[in-house]
This record gives C-alpha cells, sequence and structure tokens, in this order.
C-alpha cells in the first residue's frame, strides 16, 4: 500500500481516512493513515489532508502522535505515517460506563497539556471529543494521553476558516464555532464536555445543543455520580463548559494547573470509590 511498509491491517476508519497498523523495513510498527479513494478528486478534501501533516510536524509533543512521514500509497492517495498508539480510546471507556472522577482529572490533565503545547504553537484543535483521545492500559496516568486527529484543526494565522461541516463534532463543539468562530477556549469547552461525558456516562444536553441553541450541556454534576469528587471539580467543568467563551479559564495551562490542584489520582485504573447511578 505504502513503499517500505508491509502487513497493513486495518484498525479504524472515518468519513475521511482508514487508519492501518503496519510493519517499516526497519521493523517498527506503525499507524499508516490513508485518504479514501473516493475523496482523492477533491482537491480541497486533498488539501485538508495534507494540511493535517503538516500541522503535526509543526508539533513536537509526547502526548501528540508524532508524523514519521508524508507519503502516497501505490495508487497515489495521500497517507501520513505516524506513530502508532496502543490502546483504548476514552469513548470505549465511556461505553463500558462512567469514569471515577479521577480517571477523568488524568484524561483532563492530559489533554490540557496537549493542548497548550499546540495553543502556544497557534494552533486549535477544534474537535476535542472522546474519540481522538486515547488511552493506554494506565487510565489514571496523563503521561499515557494521546490526543488524536487534528483534521479540522485551525492555524489561528489563517484568515480563512473551513467549511460549516467541518468545525466539529456535537454535543462536544464550543457554541461559538457554528458561527465559525473558534479560539482556543473553544478546545477547552469540548474539553469540558468530554470529562463530563467520561466522568458521568451521560450527555443529557446533547440534544438542546444539536437544536443549535446557544445552551451548555446539562450533564450532571461530577458529584451526583460520585460524591467524594472535590466541589472544585464541578465548578471548574461548569466554567469550561461556560456558553460565553471569556467566562472560560483563560488557557489549557490555567486549566491543566486547577486540575493538578485537586486530589492526585491512585494508580489503580478502577479508583474504587462510592458511586451512584446518574439516571437515564
Amino acid at each position: 500500500m505504502v513503499p517500505g511498509y508491509t502487513g497493513f491491517e486495518r484498525i479504524g476508519e472515518g468519513g475521511w481516512a482508514e487508519v492501518f497498523r503496519a510493519t517499516g523495513d526497519d521493523g517498527r510498527e506503525v499507524a499508516v493513515k490513508v485518504m479514501r479513494a473516493g475523496l482523492c478528486r477533491d482537491a480541497s478534501a486533498v488539501r485538508r489532508f495534507e494540511r493535517e501533516g503538516r500541522i503535526l510536524l509543526s508539533l513536537a509533543h509526547p502526548l501528540i502522535p508524532r508524523v514519521l512521514a508524508v507519503a502516497r500509497t501505490r495508487d497515489a492517495r495521500p497517507a501520513l505515517v505516524m506513530e502508532l498508539v496502543r490502546g483504548a480510546d476514552a469513548r470505549a471507556m465511556i461505553a463500558r460506563g462512567a469514569s471515577h472522577w479521577r480517571v477523568a482529572v488524568a484524561v483532563g490533565v492530559g489533554v490540557a497539556r496537549a493542548l497548550d503545547h499546540a495553543h502556544e504553537r497557534g494552533v486549535i484543535h477544534r474537535d476535542v471529543k472522546p474519540s481522538n483521545v486515547m488511552m493506554a492500559d494506565d487510565a489514571t496516568s496523563p503521561e499515557a494521553v494521546r490526543v488524536l486527529d487534528f483534521g479540522v484543526a485551525l492555524c489561528m494565522q489563517e484568515t480563512r476558516i473551513t467549511r460549516a461541516s467541518s468545525v466539529g463534532t456535537d454535543p462536544y463543539t464550543a457554541p461559538e464555532q457554528r458561527n465559525r468562530v473558534a479560539t482556543p477556549t473553544s478546545d477547552l469547552y469540548s474539553l469540558g464536555v468530554t470529562m463530563l461525558h467520561l466522568a458521568t456516562g451521560s450527555l443529557p444536553g446533547s440534544p438542546v445543543l444539536r437544536a443549535g441553541r446557544a445552551q451548555p450541556p446539562e450533564s450532571p454534576p461530577v458529584r451526583a455520580v460520585w460524591p467524594d469528587a472535590p466541589e472544585a471539580l464541578d465548578r471548574l467543568l461548569r466554567a469550561m463548559t461556560a456558553t460565553d467563551p471569556r467566562q472560560r479559564p483563560a488557557s489549557a495551562r490555567e486549566v491543566e494547573e486547577s486540575l493538578l490542584a485537586l486530589e492526585a489520582p491512585p494508580s489503580s485504573p478502577d479508583c474504587g470509590g462510592a458511586r451512584r447511578s446518574a439516571g437515564p
């Protein structure tokens, strides 16, 4: 499929691309993201795919998978050869039920660190959501987090934003993104919704968001599911998911510091602790 790599095995797919596990001539396993064949005749789609590669090449952070090569398949489709990330995404974790609040905090710290690096380099992710957050086996360590898929990322110096269909994913998208406006605090909103979904297992506010009304998600507070969670966590998440961007934390670094100020996560992924049902 891509010269220099063999043993292609599909491990994921989306609307724009397929992802394969492969082995390089040097024996190293990698992930290869390949544009779908039907999109290769769309010049704007090809530009977006290649742009993701350029953005990722501009970022160098341990919690963002590295691009090892920008390549073409034997049938001339654009491809990105990337660091292979092993583990489960946060979407799979949510499917198993609400994770302990300490797991959500660990995820939040890791994602905030990656976002801080991106924001400092002028890159807004614009599509932070559970399926774009990968976790290794140790779900309580921020170092186990990987932030994926910068396919709709925006460089702050750009003067034109991509089309409306590519501004993120409801219900995680910040309200202002529906008006084609995105700032670093838009990513913080999406991270807040992701953490709420992870810790509570529900998103009752999503129908309201899909209807396009400017209201924050009305997910139950974390303390309704995990009574041992600190009140400061719910306050922070309310601020992160504020409809008005001016009411959110000023930066990803501020979010990280606020989360680190909470009780440090324990070493066991299940974390123990009492839990109540969040309801339907």
